[in-house]
């Protein structure tokens, strides 16, 4: 199973209508210093898995955050609520390894982490629960 951050990549990058292109303006793990307007995607603590009966894993929880960075405090903002909206509530989800994320659930609003110097980043937390079908 890859990283949700990786899988969540994917999932921003197929959808045409937010303009993400991986390691043009859309990164995993690390936000780099140009270009200026980028996405990040960020692993965070998640939670313990849900067990099944058997007392395997049966839904794993990982977390994720998203950060937009922007030369203007409206296009950060504007480029994170979209995005905010295209993952909230999206289920059912199979990404190219075969993981099934059942749930992606944004659990704050986009929000300001820092501005200043002509780049602005907003950040929001994602919960996911996910399984494999291995």
């Amino acid at each position: 199973m890859n990283p949700a951050s990786e899988d969540i990549r994917e999932i921003l990058e197929a959808e045409s209508i937010l303009g993400l292109i991986f390691g043009t303006n859309l990164f995993v793990g690390h936000e780099p210093a140009r270009p200026l307007d980028t996405v990040t995607v960020l692993d965070i603590p998640g939670y313990a898995p849900e067990l099944a009966l058997d007392g395997n894993a049966g839904l794993y929880r990982p977390c994720v955050q998203i950060r937009v960075r922007n030369k203007t405090y409206l296009d950060a903002y504007s480029q994170s609520f979209s995005i905010f909206e295209f993952l909230h509530g999206l289920n059912h989800i199979t990404t190219t390894d075969g993981t099934v994320y059942e749930s992606i659930v944004c659990v704050d609003d986009p929000y300001e982490l820092d501005g200043g110097d002509s780049r602005f980043r907003f950040i929001f937390n994602v919960n996911i629960m996910r399984r494999s079908t291995e």
